[in-house]
């Protein structure tokens, strides 16, 4: 068991965490970064955890000009026959209700 005087929490600053990832992406491992730091590899993990996710993140650009958007059958007055659904859409409607039922 520890005495008291020998379990201290270590502050980790926003300058450790740029710190550790840097390492990491020099190809350190985690274990070689907590010793570097005199901090617990559990830490190291928790701070380069959320970089690894966001670098494994396969977005997207779209960067593509947009069709051209007719708005003429909003201009209309009647919207009561835009708002009827058939019976495909019901249905379709009445499924999606069942999945998200809990």
């Amino acid at each position: 068991m520890y005495k008291q005087e020998e379990v201290r929490m270590k502050v980790i600053t926003n300058n450790m965490i740029v710190e550790m990832n840097n390492m990491y992406k020099d190809g350190k491992s985690i274990k070689a970064i907590a010793n570097n730091m005199y901090i617990s590899p559990y830490t190291v993990k928790k701070y380069i955890n959320n970089i690894e996710e966001n670098q494994n993140d396969n977005k997207i650009i779209f960067n593509k000009s947009l069709p051209e958007f007719d708005s003429a059958p909003f201009r209309g007055s009647d919207w009561g026959k835009m708002c009827v659904l058939d019976k495909d859409e019901i249905e379709e409607i009445r499924k999606l209700w069942e999945e998200i039922e809990f």
